[in-house]
C-alpha cells in the first residue's frame, strides 16, 4: 500500500478525502469578479468561519453549522469542505470524523489558497 492510498481515507460510501478539489480555482475566480482585495476577504472571512467551527460544538447547532459551513464553502469553489460539511448536516458521519477531516481539508484548501495566490 502507497503512500497516496494511506492518505486517502473514505468517510461515506460515495466520497474520498482528496477526490475533491480543495479549491475550485475556476468558480473561486468566477464568484469573486477575479478582484484581488475581493478575494482577499472572502479567503480571511471563510478562514474565520472555519476557525469559529471548532468553537461551537454543540449538538443542537451542529446542523445549522455544518449548513452553514457547507453554503460558504460552495459560494468560494471549496469543494472538498463543502462536502465534507454536507455529510455532516446530514448526519452520516460522527463529530470525531468531521472533526479529523475537516482539519485535513482544511490544510489541503489552505496549501491552495497560498498557491493560487503564489500564481496568480
Amino acid at each position: 500500500m502507497g503512500v497516496a492510498k494511506v492518505q486517502i481515507q473514505q468517510i461515506a460510501p460515495h466520497f474520498v478525502i482528496g477526490q475533491l478539489p480543495a479549491l475550485n480555482t475556476q468558480h473561486f475566480l468566477m464568484s469573486t469578479m477575479g478582484e484581488r482585495q475581493l478575494q482577499l476577504e472572502v479567503i480571511a472571512l471563510f478562514l474565520n468561519q472555519l476557525n469559529s467551527v471548532q468553537s461551537q460544538s454543540t449538538a443542537a447547532d451542529s446542523t445549522f453549522i455544518a449548513h452553514t459551513l457547507r453554503g460558504a464553502a460552495l459560494a468560494i469553489g471549496a469543494d472538498e469542505i463543502a462536502e465534507i460539511s454536507g455529510l455532516w448536516e446530514q448526519k452520516s458521519i460522527k463529530r470525531a470524523v468531521f472533526e479529523q477531516f475537516m482539519y485535513q481539508a482544511t490544510e489541503r484548501f489552505k496549501a491552495a489558497i497560498d498557491s493560487f495566490f503564489q500564481h496568480s
